[in-house]
């Protein structure tokens, strides 16, 4: 009804750029010897870098263009600008706290499981899915 009035949907330009890093104690190395003039890494790093836990960093950036309709084109930009800031946060944060869970379940099953993996791989000769692509509900 309002939002049909309105045409809330046809008044936003909305746009999403994720970036996912993985990191791990090989990666970590590698910079230690590139540091290293050369090449020579000594014990203490290799046991220190053998230690390190792998991570995978998420950075998102959000873009949000709206054209806001009466009755709320009346309130003050800035509070408009702020309430839409916490509330695409608060979301973001949700959704990216479930995503990261949900892969690092998803890794441990197929890091422990050949029946596991053989299944995924299965999945990416039938769809013949290219590199990048994501899969998604397995």
């Amino acid at each position: 009804p309002f939002i049909e009035k309105v045409k809330l949907n046809d008044r936003f330009d909305f746009s999403v750029n994720t970036t996912l890093t993985w990191e791990d104690s090989l990666d970590q190395m590698d910079l230690a010897r590139d540091d290293n003039q050369n090449g020579y890494v000594n014990d203490d790093v290799e046991d220190e870098d053998k230690s390190m836990d792998c991570s995978i960093t998420i950075e998102t950036q959000i873009k949000v263009d709206v054209d806001v309709p009466r009755p709320f084109s009346s309130i003050p930009k800035m509070i408009m600008q702020r309430s839409g800031n916490a509330a695409v946060r608060l979301t973001l944060k949700f959704i990216q706290g479930n995503f990261v869970d949900n892969l690092a379940k998803d890794y441990a099953k197929w890091a422990t499981e050949l029946e596991y993996r053989s299944y995924r791989a299965s999945l990416s000769e039938k769809n013949d899915v290219k590199e990048g692509d994501l899969i998604v509900g397995a």
